[in-house]
């Protein structure tokens, strides 16, 4: 996962970050809370090791006992979640050199009104967002003084998961995978008309920042929505359900398609299993990529339909595997694993997408104190400069875009965010007044 960090920061952008947030009802105690991460951070010495380069080339995370991860205090002077985002833009915009800093670090955000804010700022190429929900499971837990599981022994999910299946199918699912390093390079996918030139070296942006825009459904909204990707499916997929509406979204704002164009994108795949009994922090997740032709966009049921059945086509082809297994083919070749991320990164996707779902572990209070919401921010890069993330809290959903302002124009991403509300309620309300 180093190589996309690499070349995010290549092409002039921050890196490959993620925010997980806490808004809480009142103070939280920092002196508290540097202490209880002080004593996670021993539990776990992966969070607060930097990234090592050996003689060979080879990239790994080592464990610096100088190091610390800081919990770092602010003071906001309004008591708004657009204030939050303000801030959230800032700390993900910074850029990060994870070969001097570890890969996460905290911010406490006391908010005028008595509330705070706990941000945790993770580097995805150190842990996924499944580690990242076990780590606020733990904090959480050790704030209130809850007894904790001894900690997990430190295992590589992605190997175990490799290990399973013999040399014969991951050579098999390698092969099968090798079609989408191809596409990514010259698929035609549907993009922002705006493009950043090709040459690496002019492709480069200056003073990147991102911005945040989101929309919180209220509870009837998002149960109607919830509701709709049950039906629609005849089993929970709502992934998948969303995702068509945001494809649709996303043709309509476009200015300049053009026919033949895919919508493209790539979903985050858990391998392994990790609970709190056996946690070790890690990254242990792949990329698989789903498409739509713009025919097959214009189509409500049908999209979802297609959708679902791609992504377990490839599931069932065992891609996921096949990705993995040629980051370990070419593990030792890392200027071929960069040039083949490079790839990926500018060509492959019309934009990023995720969907996150907050544990009901912290949902309802953190550290003793009440939640008043919880959800995530990630980050956003060029040339494709936007991405939806979308988040379940509650049984609310909220729709949250990031986009490079260098990139993508601001009344574009609203009207990309609105447009994709707009679509996936206007879908939800006609299947609920259609025939069962």
């Amino acid at each position: 996962m180093y190589s996309a960090q690499d070349n995010l920061q290549a092409l002039g952008n921050p890196g490959f970050e993620t925010i997980a947030l806490v808004w809480l009802e009142r103070r939280l105690d920092p002196t508290q809370l540097r202490e209880q991460v002080a004593v996670l951070t021993t539990r776990h010495p992966v969070l607060k090791s930097r990234l090592v380069r050996d003689w060979k080339g080879t990239i790994s995370w080592q464990d610096d006992p100088e190091l610390q991860v800081t919990v770092r205090e602010e003071t906001l002077t309004e008591a708004s979640e657009e204030a939050i985002q303000r801030a959230g833009e800032t700390i993900l915009s910074r850029p990060r050199d994870l070969f001097r800093e570890p890969g996460l670090s905290f911010h406490l955000l006391h908010l005028p009104d008595g509330s705070d804010v706990l941000m945790m700022l993770l580097n995805h190429s150190l842990v996924d967002e499944r580690s990242a929900r076990l780590i606020l499971q733990e904090l959480n837990h050790l704030l209130t003084g809850d007894p904790l599981p001894e900690p997990g022994e430190p295992h590589d999910l992605i190997e175990s998961h490799r290990q399973r299946f013999s040399r014969r199918i991951r050579w098999t699912a390698f092969k099968k995978a090798l079609p989408d390093y191809i596409q990514d390079r010259w698929a035609k996918r549907a993009r922002w008309p705006r493009q950043m030139p090709r040459t690496p070296q002019r492709q480069k942006l200056q003073n990147v920042q991102l911005r945040l825009l989101s929309r919180r459904l209220n509870e009837e909204e998002s149960a109607l929505l919830l509701a709709y990707s049950r039906k629609v499916t005849r089993f929970p997929s709502t992934s998948m359900t969303l995702l068509g509406g945001v494809f649709q979204a996303f043709a309509d704002t476009l200015h300049y398609p053009h026919a033949d164009d895919l919508f493209r994108t790539g979903v985050g795949v858990e391998v392994g299993r990790q609970t709190a009994d056996n946690f070790h922090p890690q990254n242990g997740s792949s990329v698989l990529r789903v498409h739509l032709s713009r025919n097959e966009v214009h189509n409500r049921k049908r999209r979802v339909e297609l959708l679902v059945e791609r992504l377990h086509g490839v599931l069932r082809e065992k891609r996921d595997l096949g990705i993995l297994e040629s980051n370990s083919i070419f593990y030792w070749c890392y200027p071929l694993v960069r040039r083949v991320t490079s790839q990926m990164i500018r060509w492959a996707f019309s934009f990023w997408y995720a969907y996150f779902a907050v544990p009901r572990d912290y949902s309802e209070t953190f550290g003793g104190v009440p939640v008043r919401m919880a959800t995530y921010y990630c980050a956003a890069w060029s040339p494709s400069g936007l991405t939806m993330l979308i988040t379940q809290f509650r049984d609310q959903l909220q729709f949250l875009v990031t986009y490079v302002e260098n990139v993508v124009p601001a009344a574009d991403a609203q009207a990309f965010l609105d447009r994709t509300v707009e679509e996936l309620l206007a879908a939800a309300r006609e299947e609920a007044d259609g025939p069962d």
